[in-house]
């Protein structure tokens, strides 16, 4: 028999999906028999599976070491056989270059990695094929909890460069999501936007076209909401800094150019013909938007996080236009 107590880290989640993690090689079915043969129990009582574990709770698995260890870590029974690869094909990582550039860490503790995604990098696999910022997170975490895979936690446009957010472990995974559900997590974008901006806020429903993979002002839906300052004007644009208070796919492109302050550089809602002046004078070849900030809330439960700013420095693009234009961020 084994004893499991609950640490604060893993409190807040269901018993069957905290039972999943720790025993991954039992399969779903197997384990809501055992709590259905109260072979697994909480708390010295017979569960369900879908009650919420708390810190200090006791899970009861009554079942011999061995099987344990073999549900624990079900890759073991592979160990000493020979499939056929070297040692270098078993430790295959992607290549990461200019087709696939590789994202950099800029903040990183104990349950949350934060990166800076260059622009060209998927956040998120689209295909099969396909290299993003969550292949990188996989490789980056060495030491993983067991039954858990890290991954990405919010997403980018894959021309859309700045902060993406990870978690490391399950509880690190579990906050970011609940932050980023609740919008206690604040996050800033800057942009280049055609035109003089004044502050302002815009509130608009989003209707998607999925055979053109594009959004336009709707009339029903979910409502989002931009707001937005300027930072320093220029003869040839606005530099905004964008509070993104809801997050929905090309949000802040699709709200600006129906504003009439289309993003430089934006092939899918902005102007052609100011695309190619900033093409030329700054080398801006897709929208030029950037994620720079993440602010966490003062209640953060990752103690180390609680009121803490995150930044990242600018892209090469929106670099140029600042210092040709004397601006200083």
């Amino acid at each position: 028999m084994k004893y499991i107590d609950i640490k604060e880290t893993d409190a807040g989640q269901r018993l069957d999906k905290f039972l999943v993690r720790l025993l991954p090689g039992a399969g779903k079915s197997f384990l809501y028999k055992m709590l259905r043969k109260k072979n697994i129990t909480l708390n010295g009582k017979k569960a369900e599976g879908n009650e919420t574990v708390l810190e200090g709770d006791r899970v009861e698995v009554f079942f011999s070491d061995e099987t344990f260890e073999k549900f624990c870590n079900p890759e073991r029974k592979d160990e000493g056989k020979n499939d056929g690869k070297t040692d270098g094909e078993k430790s295959v990582r992607h290549t990461w270059n200019t087709e696939n550039p590789a994202p950099s860490v800029v903040f990183e503790n104990e349950h949350i990695l934060i990166l800076d995604k260059p622009a060209g990098l998927l956040s998120q696999k689209a295909k099969p094929g396909d290299i993003s910022a969550v292949e990188f997170v996989e490789e980056y975490v060495k030491d993983k909890e067991q039954g858990f895979k890290p991954s990405v936690s919010n997403r980018l446009d894959r021309n859309t460069s700045g902060l993406i957010l990870a978690g490391k472990t399950v509880f690190g995974q579990r906050v970011l999501s609940e932050m980023l559900k609740d919008r206690s997590l604040s996050k800033y974008y800057i942009c280049i936007v055609r035109g003089d901006v004044k502050a302002g806020r815009t509130e608009s429903f989003l209707e998607k076209n999925e055979a053109t993979n594009t959004v336009k002002i709707g009339t029903s839906g979910e409502k989002t909401v931009t707001v937005y300052k300027p930072l320093a004007k220029t003869e040839d644009g606005t530099l905004l800094e964008v509070d993104l208070v809801t997050g929905k796919s090309h949000q802040i492109r699709a709200q600006m150019a129906a504003l009439g302050h289309p993003l430089a550089g934006d092939a899918k809602y902005g102007d052609k013909a100011y695309n190619s002046v900033m093409k030329k004078k700054y080398g801006i070849t897709h929208q030029a938007l950037h994620a720079y900030k993440v602010v966490f809330p003062g209640d953060c439960k990752i103690k180390d996080l609680a009121g803490k700013t995150v930044k990242t420095k600018l892209p090469k693009e929106i670099g140029e236009f600042c210092k040709v234009n004397g601006i200083d961020i």
